[in-house]
């Protein structure tokens, strides 16, 4: 019957199949291996550490809009992911988007980019989390396929 069907699939509890089929959630555990398995090159080092800390503090939905946004999965590989790589680099000539009473900020924002063909993504010279949050935000809306 279904084993002639499924073979060894057939051996796997459902949520083995979901997390098999469909990736893994961006829990604390998955964020380190995301973290692992990134490239941090050397001129974005301190942002990428206020990246770090501001994904941390995201929770799972920001964390895989964050994702989507830069390899174009909100999921992670459900293997391992030494055969994946994900790459933080400086972006020079970020897009600033001003204040208006219509986008709600409090100070001009510096948008992230992002090439999801290398899986990597391109930050501004934030000095702060605040203005790394602020960045993100404005990069992450609409999809933040606008700036891709």
């Amino acid at each position: 019957g279904v084993e002639e069907v499924t073979g060894p699939l057939s051996l796997l509890a459902a949520d083995e199949l979901k997390m098999l089929w469909a990736g893994q959630a961006i829990d604390d555990d998955a964020l380190a291996k995301w973290k692992s398995a990134s490239v941090v090159k050397q001129q974005v080092a301190p942002q990428a550490e206020l990246f770090w800390e501001w994904l941390t503090a995201c929770d799972r939905s920001r964390r895989a809009q964050v994702l989507q946004f830069v390899t174009g999965s909100s999921r992670l590989p459900a293997l391992d992911l030494e055969q994946w790589s994900f790459t933080i680099d400086r972006l020079e000539t970020p897009v600033i988007i001003q204040p208006t009473e219509s986008n709600g900020l409090s100070a001009p924002a510096m948008c992230a980019r992002s090439s999801t063909c290398t899986k990597t993504i391109y930050l501004p010279a934030y000095e702060n989390l605040a203005e790394l949050a602020r960045g993100m935000y404005c990069s992450l809306m609409d999809g933040g396929f606008g700036n891709a």
